[in-house]
């Protein structure tokens, strides 16, 4: 049942449509429902005038589409943050691996060094020159 408050008179509407359209069909309902629109759209012409009806449109319009690019921000930004948010956890992703990866690399050159010890101590080799020594120095 209709009422003043229309967010429930919406509601009701919506419901009645729905109820009709399982009842006649789809396409018969918007043929029934076109022409009953046009109807309404030709009361409202013959009682406003045509200039008031085409000024309600028009702001109609305005409002319809700054609330469609209201929208479309809204959504843009939610894709912008969606994309911020998966790129920052492939990058943590990434890192981690390349974590992993540094730490093997590490144990592995830990085994290497380690196995290289095994036996005689290796004997440091001096650059090709003049021997190191106090004994062998210039002098003055």
């Amino acid at each position: 049942m209709p009422t003043r408050d229309p967010i429930k008179n919406l509601e009701y509407v919506k419901r009645s449509q729905a109820k009709k359209k399982e009842e006649i069909g789809v396409e018969a309902f918007r043929e029934m429902h076109s022409g009953v629109q046009a109807k309404y759209r030709e009361n409202l012409k013959s009682a406003n005038g045509l200039e008031q009806y085409k000024k309600q449109q028009a702001d109609y319009m305005k409002e319809y589409r700054a609330k469609q690019k209201q929208l479309k921000e809204v959504a843009l930004k939610k894709a912008n943050a969606i994309s911020v948010l998966t790129n920052a956890i492939r990058f943590r992703k990434a890192k981690q691996e390349m974590a992993l990866l540094k730490e093997a690399k590490i144990a592995n050159e830990a085994k290497k060094q380690a196995k290289r010890k095994v036996g005689r101590p290796r004997k440091v080799r001096r650059p090709v020159g003049r021997p190191k020594g106090s004994k062998n120095k210039p002098k003055n």
